[in-house]
This record gives C-alpha cells, structure tokens and sequence, in this order.
C-alpha cells in the first residue's frame, strides 16, 4: 500500500526540525603567543586572551607551512598573532582563516606561496619530523594526513 499524503506531510515536517544548525561566525582572535601542541593535523598556537585565558589558534597542515610557523614559535620571532577563525566544535579553539598579522604570516598559506604537490610533501616531511620529536611515537597514528 503507498503511503498517505497525510504522513509525508507529517514526516517531512519533523525532519525538517533536523536541519543541521548554522555554523558559528568567524571570529577575531588575537594575543601574544605562549608555545604551542603539534598535533598529526593541525600546529595548536597557544594565544593568551586579555582575560588571562588561552586560546588553541589551529592551523591545518594541509593550509599552512606549519613547520616554519613552529620554528618561529621556536625562535621567539611570532609574539602576537592575530587572525580570524572560525570556532571549532572544542571549547576554545578556533581554526585560522586569515592571518590578520604579522603580516608575513600569511605568506606561509599555501595558496599564498603557490607550493606545488612536491614542495608540498616536503614541507609535509618536516612537519612529521618536528611531530616525531615532540609527541611521543605510541600517541601518532601509523599513517599521518
């Protein structure tokens, strides 16, 4: 037997209750810089907040050179970033966008530095190499992104 007009009318309304919510706005974030947790996906930049509180500014390592980004961190040469970013499902944090300064940040985006598939997966090989020193090997999966 087909179904009634009547029921699909009625289911159509109850899943359309389910539509998935809007994702929240980009936003500013900006502070001095206190070190930062390389993760297999994305180098987690620590910003300290006016309030005293610390924000994980995430930058993907599929966008981002973010080797360089760490060996800056390293070298005491990025003391503030500010950026915009969209919050993560993960209170506090937020995933970069656009680098609003310093401004030679942004040229360390792929896009911004037309990295080719090659120079790509070198900066990918440094980026494997920094994770092997600072996360122990049981905590990294067997194969990186």
């Amino acid at each position: 037997m087909p179904p009634r007009p009547l029921v699909l009318v009625a289911l159509a309304g109850l899943l359309g209750g389910c539509a998935a919510l809007e994702p929240p706005p980009p936003r500013e974030l900006a502070g001095p810089t206190d070190g930062y947790s390389p993760t297999p996906t994305f180098l987690k930049v620590h910003v300290k907040r006016e309030d005293g509180s610390v924000a994980l500014l995430n930058f993907d390592r599929r966008e981002w050179h973010v080797s360089e980004i760490a060996r800056r961190l390293d070298r005491n040469q990025l003391e503030f970033v500010a950026a915009q970013a969209q919050p993560r499902e993960i209170l506090n944090e937020y995933l970069a966008q656009e680098v609003r300064a310093p401004e030679e940040l942004r040229a360390l985006r792929f896009d911004a530095m037309g990295a080719t598939h090659e120079e790509r997966r070198l900066l990918d090989a440094e980026w494997d190499a920094l994770l092997r020193r600072h996360v122990p090997a049981h905590a990294l999966p067997t194969t990186l992104p």
